[in-house]
């Protein structure tokens, strides 16, 4: 299946024919399951399907046994099977093919002389209308047809699945084995197999070893579609039992339910889980490391590095790669997570090595085997993202993103899409942006994960605050707080990721106090509780929001620790985040020509990185400073540059803010006799346009001197309201109170236009 809503994926399955639309709904069709099956409501389907049925039934027996037959066998079929399976010999079925041709019930394929059915949806009606007989001894049929042929299991599964309730033995293993070919491809179908042949094992009073193995498989097919407290449920079960397990069974059980526990959330669970199964596994570490203990440390590091703590594990994973060696399967997983942990601690050097390590192996591999590794290539981008490797990061999640659909490795997918986020926010592919956030926001919603649809929600609200007019700032910043809050519900690294956006949001929103409130109170006094390798540029934010509040004493405090962040990390962007900060104080200091000779060398350095949102930001910021030090033309061409690179990314609000500052000095300019008082006018001048006709009444109404209980018996609305629309005004204006507001709309009324 195709990404998207569960809308646009059953429009695709129906091929957009309304009648197959009703059958599939009436089936309660489920996109994990389809194409092999159109959804569990047998009786439904049949009920919608009546003119489907009623074109079976006009049938003569041979094409009705027949289209019943290339059912069971599934698109494509060829007449020889259909001929053997069903029984009726060749010419008898090719006269049948020729009357299901005609009566356009199938169709040939323009290849290998095969057919498929005119609409998938009529195969599964065909056979949920053959009687229970036929299904029986043609599925029967048709697995020792494809057991003679050596087809694939997950062909042969198809057919077993049907069978397996006789007590075949074989049908069983033919389950196992197709529910392992198909885990990649459609970890549902494989769920629902290996669920089959649990339930038809023979009945025993102790957990034996296949059963666990065959449950722990099932948990992880569960999991991958998002059927997290199902498979939780099926691995708590297994541990009630853990006195009967084997030591490595043991331990690979207590790896799923820490992985299961981390992806609800509950983090304080998932490392009680591991670090009790930790405690079995022998120190140092047997070389060769076995696979369980492999799998059990690989999940305690994710655990530890969701919980934001991954310096708890990063001896005993550092470990683990060593007695891995280099042949193991599980050293890529050891390898990413140890690139990503020591990205989050800030330990750059290493991290780095890792990150080269790993990206090695990686692209060693041919895409059929890299592409069942998408967590793999999950950790890697994440780790390169915030190396600011932006290249290298696109290049693994974009592979990886090609093995995860909405209905596969659903939640790897919800990782994968908010990294590209993070990168489309930095590149400025600011409509890619909005719609990965969106599709990563309705995965992780509907498999339980809120705290990624939270930081998806903040990435969409940033994103759409780039590209839409000021006016809607006041819904965007409602879409990032409830993003917020679903994101901070359960405390760990995507809640420190949640912070820096959310601040991020506040200040491009026009809410400097709320912005440093969101740092300060969750971050600490310096921060240092927020992502690591993003800490300089935080704490740039956080001293330009000081200069927006007037502080400038805070704002050079911050920018220092700033600075002295970025140099011990030593990344280039966060640097650059800084730089920006440091020429914003000189401009605030009146240090017009130092601001813009570092305003200029920061957006050439943004530009160069390819970074077109920061580099237009940082010429409309620079441009008052530039006008101050080199003059009005030279201002307009930065203005000028600034424009085309923010339309070259649809950044409306870099547009409107080049075209504020274009007002403002060409006000400054006109009027020369009192250029402070001028410049606050035509800020005002620039931005009251913005208010809204209920925000411009009540400004003026405020500005003549009415009370705000007078103003809401007048407007019929609630003072509560008048209060809110003042707070939105006085951000608009820029003005800290309602007693600016006359001089402010005085400005705007009685000067004559620039």
């Amino acid at each position: 299946m195709g990404h998207g809503t569960y809308v646009e994926q059953l429009h695709a399955a129906s091929g957009g024919n309304p009648r197959m639309l009703r059958i599939l709904l009436a089936a309660r069709w489920d996109p994990d399951e389809w194409p092999l099956s159109a959804g569990p409501d047998r009786d439904g389907m049949l009920r919608a399907a009546v003119p489907v049925v009623t074109e079976l039934d006009a049938l003569t027996a041979d094409a009705a046994r027949s289209v019943q037959v290339a059912a069971v066998l599934g698109d494509p079929f060829l007449p020889g099977d259909v001929a053997e399976v069903s029984g009726l010999g060749l010419d008898r079925t090719l006269a049948a093919f020729t009357e299901l041709v005609d009566v356009d019930l199938i169709r040939p394929l323009p290849w290998g002389g095969g057919y498929a059915f005119r609409h998938p949806v009529l195969a599964h009606v065909a056979l949920a209308h053959a009687s229970p007989a036929l299904r029986v001894e043609a599925h029967g049929r048709a697995m020792d047809l494809l057991t003679a042929r050596r087809a694939p299991a997950l062909l042969r599964a198809r057919q077993a699945e049907h069978l397996v309730g006789a007590g075949s033995a074989e049908a069983r293993q033919v389950l196992v084995d197709g529910a392992a070919e198909m885990m990649a491809k459609s970890p549902a179908t494989a769920a629902r197999w290996l669920r089959l042949a649990l339930d038809h094992l023979p009945a025993g009073e102790q957990i034996d070893a296949p059963r666990t193995l065959l449950v722990l498989d099932q948990c992880q097919a569960l999991s991958a579609v998002g059927r997290l407290q199902e498979a939780r449920s099926l691995v708590h079960e297994l541990l009630r039992h853990r006195a009967d397990l084997s030591e490595d069974l043991l331990l690979r059980a207590y790896a799923v339910c820490g992985e299961l526990e981390r992806l609800l959330g509950r983090h304080q669970e998932a490392e009680a889980v591991v670090r009790t199964a930790l405690d079995l596994v022998p120190r140092p570490l047997p070389v060769p490391l076995p696979p369980s203990a492999a799998e059990l440390i690989t999940a305690y590091g994710r655990v530890q590095l969701f919980r934001g703590a991954y310096g708890e594990a990063r001896d005993v994973v550092r470990e683990a790669v060593e007695a891995a060696g280099t042949v193991d399967p599980v050293v890529p997983y050891l390898r990413a997570l140890a690139a990503l942990g020591d990205t989050q601690l800030g330990l750059l050097p290493q991290a780095v090595a890792e990150v080269t390590a790993c990206a090695r192996i990686v692209d060693a591999l041919p895409d059929t085997e890299a592409v069942t590794l998408p967590d793999v290539l999950a950790m890697l981008g994440c780790a390169e993202l915030f190396q600011e490797r932006l290249h290298d990061a696109y290049r693994h999640l974009e592979r990886g993103l090609q093995a995860t659909t909405g209905a596969t490795r659903r939640l790897i997918r919800v990782n994968q899409l908010v990294a590209l986020c993070h990168l489309d926010q930095l590149t400025g592919r600011l409509e890619t942006l909005c719609r990965r956030a969106e599709e990563a926001r309705l995965l992780a919603r509907t498999s339980g994960v809120d705290e990624a649809a939270g930081i998806a929600m903040i990435l969409r609200a940033t994103g759409l605050l780039w590209t839409r007019s000021r006016r809607d700032t006041d819904r965007l910043l409602e879409l990032a707080d409830e993003g917020y809050s679903l994101a901070v519900a359960k405390r760990g690294w995507r809640a420190a990721v949640a912070v820096g956006l959310r601040a991020q949001a506040q200040f491009l929103g026009g809410d400097p106090e709320g912005c440093l409130r969101t740092l300060v109170e969750e971050g600490g006094p310096r921060l240092e509780l927020l992502v690591r390798a993003w800490q300089p540029s935080l704490l740039a934010l956080a001293g330009v929001a000081a200069l927006r509040c007037k502080d400038i004493d805070a704002a050079r405090d911050w920018v220092e620790a700033g600075e002295a962040a970025a140099a011990q990390l030593g990344l280039p962007l966060q640097l650059h985040h800084v730089r920006r900060a440091r020429a914003e104080l000189h401009a605030a200091e009146g240090e017009h020509a130092p601001a813009a000779e570092l305003f200029f060398e920061v957006a050439e350095s943004f530009r160069r990185a390819g970074l077109p949102l920061e580099h237009a930001w940082t010429l409309v910021t620079g441009a008052p400073s530039v006008h101050a030090a080199h003059g009005m033309q030279q201002a307009l061409e930065w203005l000028d540059t600034a424009g085309k690179a923010a339309r070259s990314c649809g950044a409306q609000r870099v547009i409107e803010e080049a075209a504020r500052i274009r007002t403002l000095l060409t006000a400054s300019c006109a009027t020369a006799g009192s250029p402070v008082e001028t410049v606050q006018e035509a800020n005002v001048r620039a931005t009251v346009a913005l208010l809204t006709e209920r925000e411009r009444e009540i400004a003026e109404l405020a500005a003549g001197g009415k009370r705000t209980k007078e103003i809401a018996e007048e407007l019929f609305v609630s003072s509560r309201t008048v209060e809110a629309h003042l707070g939105r005004i006085y951000r608009k204006l820029d003005i800290p109170s309602r007693a600016a507001l006359p001089r402010a709309l005085g400005a705007v009324v009685h000067r004559p236009p620039v």
